[in-house]
C-alpha cells in the first residue's frame, strides 16, 4: 500500500471544521475557576455537528467578566435559557444537554500546539415576525385593508 506520510500537525488540521455557523450540543460543563485570572467560569464541551453528522468537540470557557459576558449572554439566549441569565446566576447543570447553533473559527497554532476549532459567537435565534392573533394576516395586510375601508367609509355607519 502506498500514501503520502502527514504529519501529526497535518493530520490534526485534517480534523477541523471549517469557518462557519454549526449545530452544537453541551455535553460538558464543569463550574471552575480560570487559571489566568482567577476568575470563575463554565467550561463546556461542546460536540459540534458536522454536515456529515460527524461531531467534533470543541471546548469553550464562558465567563462573566467584562470582556465574557456578551458571550455569555449569547450563549444563554441561545440555549433559552435567558430567564435564568436575568437572574444573574447560571450553574453548569443549566448548560447539560443545551442545543445551540454556534459561529466556529479555526485558531492557528503556536508551537508545538496545532490549530484548533473555537467558538467565535453563538447564534441567537431570530424571532418570528409575529402575526396579528386569529386573521392570518401579516400586520401590513391588515393595515393595508383597514385603510381601504376607511377611505371607503361613506361616514354612515349603517351597514345596509
Amino acid at each position: 500500500m502506498r500514501f503520502e506520510p502527514k504529519s501529526k500537525k497535518e493530520l490534526e488540521e485534517m480534523r477541523l471544521l471549517t469557518k462557519g455557523e454549526y449545530d452544537a450540543t453541551v455535553v460538558k460543563a464543569e463550574e471552575t475557576v480560570s487559571k489566568t485570572s482567577g476568575n470563575e467560569m463554565i467550561a463546556i464541551t461542546l460536540k459540534v455537528w458536522n454536515a456529515d453528522g460527524s461531531g467534533v468537540l470543541v471546548n469553550d470557557y464562558l465567563l462573566s467578566t467584562e470582556t465574557g459576558i456578551l458571550k455569555l449572554c449569547q450563549f444563554c439566549e441561545a440555549a433559552g435559557l435567558l430567564d435564568i441569565y436575568n437572574q444573574g446566576i447560571l450553574s453548569a447543570s443549566d448548560c447539560m444537554d443545551s442545543n445551540v447553533k454556534v459561529k466556529i473559527k479555526i485558531d492557528e497554532g503556536k508551537g508545538d500546539f496545532p490549530a484548533k476549532n473555537a467558538v467565535a459567537a453563538y447564534v441567537v435565534p431570530k424571532a418570528p415576525k409575529r402575526e396579528p392573533a386569529g386573521t392570518g394576516y401579516s400586520g401590513s395586510q391588515v393595515a393595508n385593508v383597514n385603510r381601504q375601508l376607511e377611505e371607503s367609509s361613506d361616514g354612515d355607519d349603517t351597514p345596509f
